[in-house]
């Protein structure tokens, strides 16, 4: 979506006039003259999310979660099934650390090759989890994909 809607309207002498709308920052004015945060607009992700709530419904959204879950746990049982140390093995949802014996940086590289995004090197944050990951799992990934990032793992 663009940084900005704009919408046309008329003014009280009947001109036409153009009005921005959903906008997420105030480029267009000087910034000691903006009202609000330049870089964001927390209203406009309220807003998105009022509408997507909107739209998927509490069954919609319950059935999100269950997908998760589901999909989360089907993720952790193929690493360790893989031979793999998954940290966090009760209580999770959507994401769970997985320790390797090798640096993750070359994990996360081989992983981008294949177009996945393997999860968060938490050695960046926290040193002496150099060789840990943060693993998401959401409703939109597939088995087949869960199953892809395994091999593609025990390849490495």
């Amino acid at each position: 979506m663009p940084g900005r809607i704009v919408g046309e309207t008329i003014d009280k002498d009947g001109k036409p006039g153009y009005v921005l709308t959903f906008q997420t920052r105030e480029q267009h004015i000087r910034r000691e003259k903006a009202t609000s945060n330049i870089c964001s607009n927390e209203a406009l992700v309220a807003l998105r999310t009022a509408v997507f709530l909107s739209t998927v419904g509490r069954k919609g959204l319950r059935e999100m979660a269950k997908q998760s879950l589901i999909k989360t746990n089907y993720m952790k049982n193929r690493f360790i099934d893989a031979g793999f140390k998954v940290l966090n093995i009760n209580n999770i949802f959507k994401e769970f650390v997985v320790e390797f014996d090798i640096d993750v940086k070359k994990i996360s590289e081989k992983l981008f090759k294949n177009k996945i995004f393997g999860g968060i090197d938490l050695g960046m944050f926290y040193p002496s989890m150099k060789n840990y990951l943060l693993v998401a799992v959401t409703e939109m990934r597939t088995k087949e994909e869960i199953d892809k990032y395994i091999e593609i793992l025990k390849s490495i």
